[in-house]
C-alpha cells in the first residue's frame, strides 16, 4: 500500500514546486517480489546515472539576452599602393538602422555599407579613398549620387567598442549614431 502512494505522492509535490527529499527511503525487500513494479537499477546510497548530463545542464537562451558583441574582422585589410584601403573593412559592412529608423527596405533611416558603397534611402556613395584612423575609425572620401545631383563629401565612420553602434560624422552636418541590424533584416 505504501509503495502505490508513492508515486502519487510525488507527482502532486512536483506539480506544486515542491522538491522531493535528497534520499527516498528505499523500501525493504518482500518475500514475494512484486512483478508490476519496476526495478530500481541504483543501490541504496548512490544516484541513478545520468545518461545526458549535457542535456541538463543546457540553459535555453531568454528572448531578451544579448548576444555577444562581434570582434572586429580577422580578415586582413586590402591595401593599395599608396597606403589607402581598397576596400570597407568587414567590420564596418552590414544594414545599419539611423536614430528613430528601422532595418526595413523603407526606412529613410537605413544604411547599408558593401566592400565598395554606401547606400542611403535615396542616394549611393562610392570611397575615392579610405583612411583606417584607427581600428574602429575610417575616413572616407565619398562621391555621391542621388535625385539626380552629384557631391562629394568627406565622411568619418566610428564604430563602438561593442561593434553593433556606430557615427557618422561630416563637416557641416549632425553627428548620426546608427545600430547595427541583424543579419538578413530588411524584409
Amino acid at each position: 500500500m505504501i509503495r502505490s502512494l508513492a508515486i502519487p505522492a510525488c507527482l502532486a509535490l512536483a506539480a506544486c514546486g515542491g522538491t522531493a527529499p535528497e534520499e527516498p527511503p528505499v523500501p525493504e525487500p518482500t518475500a514475494q517480489p512484486d512483478s508490476a513494479q519496476p526495478q530500481s537499477t541504483t543501490q541504496q546510497g548512490t544516484s541513478p546515472i545520468i545518461e545526458n548530463q549535457a542535456a541538463l545542464d543546457f540553459v535555453p537562451p531568454m528572448a531578451n539576452d544579448a548576444a555577444p558583441a562581434p570582434a572586429p574582422s580577422a580578415e586582413p585589410d586590402r591595401v593599395n599602393a599608396d597606403g589607402s584601403l581598397a576596400a570597407i573593412p568587414a567590420a564596418w559592412r552590414g544594414r545599419w538602422a539611423g536614430q528613430g529608423g528601422s532595418c526595413a527596405d523603407s526606412s529613410d533611416r537605413r544604411l547599408d555599407i558593401e566592400a565598395d558603397r554606401l547606400t542611403f534611402y535615396e542616394s549611393v556613395a562610392v570611397p575615392q579613398r579610405i583612411e583606417r584612423v584607427s581600428e574602429r575609425e575610417l575616413q572616407l572620401d565619398l562621391s555621391f549620387t542621388g535625385e539626380g545631383q552629384t557631391w562629394q563629401r568627406r565622411t568619418m565612420l566610428v564604430i563602438g567598442d561593442d561593434g553593433r553602434t556606430m557615427r557618422r560624422s561630416e563637416k557641416d552636418t549632425p553627428l548620426i549614431t546608427y545600430t547595427k541590424c541583424p543579419d538578413g533584416s530588411g524584409a
